[in-house]
């Protein structure tokens, strides 16, 4: 009866809006000239993604982990090779790897050694000393594109482990995460500013 009619309307009525949120939606967009894209990156696709970024990277490569070591498996070794030349060839290269007193000393002193070798070829590297451990995992390239996810950039991260990985292309997502990463480089310490 009557309260089959009131839902078929309030459903008709619905669908109308939606349909005009849509089409609202759908004219702001196509006079939006800022496109968001977003990628699902599993392992492997992650690992040869964030080597073709960083190859094409032509300003900044900003890179926050918890872990970073150097491999001779691909494609990690590729990554790491093209941030010391991308560094060398005058791009702002920095990492920010974790140091604090919550994490493993096998790790720290991994990530100690290797920055210490990418600091060799020009690579910033700085390290998060605090209580809090900083366990993030991103990529930032030309203030453009950002990858997140779980992996460390690692052989493991990018080949061995079962990981989940996004790379976002929005500027306002990627304008926060440059915020995040400038946060968390103020907040960070040169090698020989850390506490033993």
């Amino acid at each position: 009866g009557s309260k089959t009619t009131v839902m078929k309307i309030n459903l008709l009525l619905g669908i109308f809006l939606l349909g005009l949120l849509c089409a609202e939606a759908g004219s702001e967009s196509a006079a939006n000239t800022n496109v968001s894209e977003v990628w699902f990156l599993p392992t492997v696709s992650f690992g040869q993604a964030i080597v073709k970024a960083a190859e094409g990277a032509q300003e900044s490569i900003y890179m926050l982990t918890y872990f970073i070591s150097g491999s001779q498996g691909s494609p990690i070794k590729e990554f790491y090779e093209t941030l010391k030349q991308k560094a060398q060839a005058g791009l702002d290269v920095i990492v920010i790897a974790e140091f604090g007193s919550g994490t493993e000393k096998s790790v720290k002193y991994a990530n100690m050694r290797f920055g210490e070798e990418l600091a060799n070829s020009g690579v910033k590297i700085y390290f998060m000393q605090s209580e809090k451990t900083m366990h993030k995992k991103m990529l930032l390239v030309d203030k453009k594109r950002v990858f997140l996810g779980s992996s460390n950039l690692t052989i493991a991260g990018v080949y061995g482990s079962h990981e989940m990985n996004v790379l976002i292309e929005d500027p306002t997502f990627v304008a926060d995460a440059g915020e995040d990463f400038r946060d968390m480089l103020s907040k960070s310490k040169l090698a020989q500013d850390l506490k033993f």
